[in-house]
This record gives C-alpha cells, structure tokens and sequence, in this order.
C-alpha cells in the first residue's frame, strides 16, 4: 500500500501517456499525489510530470492540482526546475483551464532565469498556455520564441509598445 513520491509520479505519468479518463484509477492517485504534496515528498520533476500527466487525463480539479502547484512553487524546488519542466507546468494548467497566476508567475521566473536552454517549442507550449486562460505572457518569452523560429525581433518603446518587427539577418550573414 505504501508508494513512494517516483512510484506515484511515474504511474500517474503512464496513465496520463496512456490517456486513461477513468476516474475510479484517475481520482485516488491524484488525491494521493496532492497528499504527498503537502507532506513535500516530491522534487520538481515528479511534480511537473504529475501536473502534466492529470492534464492528459481530462482531470482538472483545481482542489487536487493546487498542493502540486503550490510545491512546485517553494524556493527550494524552483531552483532545480527546468525550463521543460516549467513549460510543461503552464502547458497542462493551459490544458485544464486553470488559470493559477502564482504558478504562472513562477513558472514563467524559471523560463526566463533560464531562456537561453528553453527550446522554441518549450516557449511556444508556454505561450500558448498563458493564451488558453487568458493571461499575459512575458514579452520576452514571445520575443525569443520570434527570433528563433521566425528570425525577426520586435522593436519596442520604453513604455512597451511595440513600434516595429525587422527581419533579422545578422544570424544568416554569419
């Protein structure tokens, strides 16, 4: 009967590959994940994959999501996630309609402390979280995620209006 924090998160991560929608199997791990959440059982990684795992299951219960995310969100465990981890955090909020602005604070913190190792499409599912439950999502994760798969850079004014978008051909003479 006992589980440990990886036992949890990795069957919790099959079921959510899987795509199973039974609540009678979904249900009490999600209550059992938000419980050792609470207890601080589970490292950044863990919680991203649970997160993200529930999301692929059509579960969206605020109530059991809120531990996960509000662990997540502790300094300790901040520090050591990555910028994949983080994405994949807003991409299934994004998913369920959960529209967490701490976590998206947070989260959106670790992609920009660490923009440079997010991949485009690390910032696109971001993005588009933060699209799906209506919030603003930091320029400059829009801008990086331009440059890279768009090559061009948005010009802006102090006051954040963005007065143009020039192609980029600095990379291309290279």
């Amino acid at each position: 009967d006992i589980m440990s924090s990886k036992d949890v998160s990795q069957t919790l991560w099959s079921i959510g590959h899987m795509k199973i929608t039974d609540s009678a199997i979904v249900y009490p791990l999600a209550c059992k994940a938000a419980e050792m959440a609470q207890s601080g059982q589970f490292n950044s990684q863990e919680l991203a994959n649970i997160v993200w795992a529930l999301s692929k299951t059509d579960f969206d219960d605020a109530d059991i999501i809120s531990p996960l995310t509000t662990e997540i969100r502790k300094p300790s465990l901040l520090d050591t996630t990555t910028p994949q981890e983080a994405a994949n955090v807003l991409y299934a909020l994004g998913k369920m309609n959960i529209r967490d602005v701490d976590t998206f604070s947070s989260m959106n913190a670790v992609l920009m402390r660490q923009l440079d190792e997010a991949t485009s499409q690390t910032i696109a599912n971001a993005l588009w979280a933060h699209d799906n439950v209506n919030l603003q999502a930091p320029r400059q994760l829009f801008d990086s995620w331009a440059k890279e798969k768009l090559n061009i850079v948005g010009l802006y004014l102090d006051n954040g209006t963005k007065i143009e978008i020039i192609h980029n051909t600095a990379d291309e003479n290279e």
